[in-house]
This record gives C-alpha cells, structure tokens and sequence, in this order.
C-alpha cells in the first residue's frame, strides 16, 4: 500500500514540475523562428559573397568605371557557379515567404496605405521582365523606389542587399553583383502596383 501511494506522490511532483517547466519556457514565436532562418539565410549568402569577392584581384588604384564594372562582372560570375544550382525558395522559403506577405499586406492596410500606393504609382512602372533567380537584373529596367513605410516593416538587409519592385514581384538583389538572388511572386497588392492607374 505504502509502496503505491509513494508512486503517486512521485507521479504528481513529475507532472508538477513539467508543469512549471513549461510556464517558465513558453514556445518560440513561429514568426520570430521564421525571421531567424531568413537571416540565416542572408547570411550565407553573404558569407559565399565575400569568398567570391576574394578570389577577384582588388581594384588598382585609379578605380576607373571600367575597372569597377569588370571586378563586379567578374564576383557576379563567381557567384553564379557557387550558385549554379540556386532556384526560387532558396532564400524565400515558403514559410519565409508567408511571413513577407503578411508584413507586406500589414503595411498596406496601416494608415500609410494610401501614401505607398501613390507612391508607387508615381514611380516608373517595372513591367514586362521576367526575372530568374542568380540572373542579372537587366541594366535596361528602371530601379523602382521602394516605399519606406514597407522598408521600415521588413527585415534589415545588409550592405550590397536590397529590396527591389518588379511587376508585382518582391526582388531580392545583390546590387554590387547586379544579381537576382531571389523573388516572391505577387507579393505587392495589385491595386498598388505600378500596373494600377492613378
């Protein structure tokens, strides 16, 4: 009998302390987790950056324009054979990309909706490229300006990273090797798009 009650009491002071075990830890915010892995990410693809950029001679002391476009040729192509394999959702992941949605949508409902879509409205509408990841962005597509109400609400990128607009799409660039590192389809509400008339 003793021997019975001796296990009961155990059993409870078990079920006690995972009970405050998990008061004291309680689960990790599913959209911080996301943003963590998205900066992991980043970051890896800023650590295959920086072993492209140093296996490029360093630049001569004129920095002629010439010479800054063939050292930033030649990173982008060593950047694109790191990457040969490189596809959609490499940095993008589906989780990372519903994430970008709701920040993106969030931003367009605040109460500084209406000034992105006029914002974007005015900027020179990006239309008709089909972009490709680990591609060059085309040197002939206007730069569309990013609103910075959306800036402000999606991740900090690092120096030589941007955000970019193209139809709908949200690029991610390299913008010294002038590549396509990634995209989100349709992630810019079609109502603020550059296709939307004033």
């Amino acid at each position: 009998m003793s021997r019975r009650i001796t296990f009961s009491a155990s059993t409870f002071l078990m079920a006690c302390a995972l009970s405050l075990s998990s008061a004291q830890n309680p689960p990790v915010n599913q959209d911080s987790a996301v943003l963590a892995d998205f900066s992991h990410r980043i970051n890896d693809y800023v650590n295959l950056r920086k072993q492209a950029d140093s296996g490029v001679p360093p630049l001569k002391q004129s920095k002629s324009p010439h010479e800054i476009a063939q050292r930033e040729r030649l990173i982008a192509g060593k950047i694109q054979n790191a990457r040969s394999g490189a596809k959609p959702g490499d940095i993008f992941s589906p989780e990372i990309t519903r994430v970008f949605r709701q920040l993106i949508s969030a931003s367009f409902q605040s109460g500084e909706g209406k000034q992105m879509h006029q914002s974007l409205r005015r900027s020179e509408p990006v239309r008709g490229v089909a972009e490709h990841v680990n591609q060059t962005y085309p040197h002939a597509v206007p730069l569309q300006s990013m609103p910075p109400t959306l800036l402000q609400n999606l991740p900090e990128l690092p120096k030589d990273l941007e955000y970019r607009i193209i139809n709908h799409d949200l690029i991610l660039c390299d913008v010294q090797a002038n590549l396509i590192v990634d995209f989100i389809r349709d992630a810019i509400p079609v109502s603020s798009s550059a296709h939307a008339t004033p």
